[in-house]
């Protein structure tokens, strides 16, 4: 019963996952964040019970034992074994998958997740320089199939900084302007 509540706080820190996929809008960097709460938060899972585990625990040492009018048994060691067991497999699993998103070209998709931007423009010089420079490295041959002038590519990013963080001292507003250009 105790490894049954431990399934469902696992559940609901990979519903949170799933639902952070399942977004239309949504960039890579922002998948990468929930990927690693979910992995810390899964962690703690090993060695501190989560909200459904600590409340059969408390049923159970409230009640000697009995859940329901049933008495529960079992080996306590058995369960934190299989907690810990469980745990340190849906990480590695989940980190198998998601081995990509922190590296290259998805890495540098963080430049479109705009609570990431600094919150001034002066903060934001060289903001992102080194994502668009990825991204045009790994794009070049398509940017110049099309004509791209890729070595002006750079300069129009600070430019389009500039002109977001010029508009209004309101970062709100820039954001909202910048996330009617990604649309």
């Amino acid at each position: 019963m105790v490894f049954a509540h431990f399934l469902v706080d696992v559940l609901v820190i990979l519903v949170q996952l799933s639902m952070c996929l399942q977004k239309r809008k949504c960039c890579i960097h922002e998948v990468h964040q929930e990927l690693e709460a979910a992995l810390t938060n899964i962690k703690k899972l090993e060695t501190n019970p989560g909200y459904e585990q600590r409340m059969i625990q408390a049923a159970l040492e409230g009640n000697q034992g009995m859940f329901e009018g049933e008495i529960l048994t079992g080996n306590a060691k058995d369960v934190d074994d299989q907690v810990t067991r469980v745990a340190q497999q849906l990480k590695k699993k989940l980190e198998n998958r998601f081995t990509d998103v922190s590296q290259g070209l998805l890495s540098a998709s963080k430049i479109a997740d705009l609570h990431t931007w600094p919150p001034t423009y002066d903060e934001a010089i060289s903001f992102g320089d080194d994502l668009v420079a990825s991204i045009i490295d790994h794009y070049r041959d398509h940017l110049l199939s099309h004509r791209v002038e890729v070595g002006a590519v750079e300069a129009e990013w600070t430019i389009l900084k500039q002109a977001l963080y010029d508009t209004d001292s309101d970062t709100d507003r820039c954001v909202s302007q910048l996330e009617k250009l990604l649309v």
